[in-house]
């Protein structure tokens, strides 16, 4: 039975996973830190800088493509601006996907990083 994590927790737990067993995918699949708790400060630095809410959690540049995925708990919905992202992601042709657990990041991921082995 699956047990009830947070976001951080499921994206924590197959991130350290991913990079200990799949090393050919560091630096391939990073976190985009978009998210927390910031002053006002910082905030509007992030902002002038190019932050831009609702982009996905993370990304995988692979094979000279590029895919998003959003972790969310069993009952997470996506936010305004998170559709928004989904929504531009699917115009310019980039699979996006929304992770709730760890088997679904699994499923989602190995058929990408070793599609021959998932073949078989």
């Amino acid at each position: 039975m699956q047990t009830k994590q947070s976001e951080i927790q499921l994206q924590a737990s197959v991130f350290q996973r991913l990079w200990n067993e799949y090393p050919q995918t560091r630096y391939s699949f990073f976190a985009v830190p978009n998210g927390g708790t910031r002053n006002s400060i910082e905030a509007m630095q992030l902002k002038a800088s190019g932050l831009v809410p609702g982009v996905a959690d993370t990304i995988l540049l692979w094979q000279g493509k590029g895919y998003a995925a959003e972790f969310k708990t069993l009952t997470g919905k996506l936010r305004e601006a998170q559709i928004k992202f989904r929504e531009q992601c699917e115009k310019q042709g980039i699979p996006y996907t929304v992770i709730r657990t760890e088997q679904e990041f699994w499923n989602w991921i190995l058929p990408i990083i070793n599609p021959l082995e998932q073949a078989s």
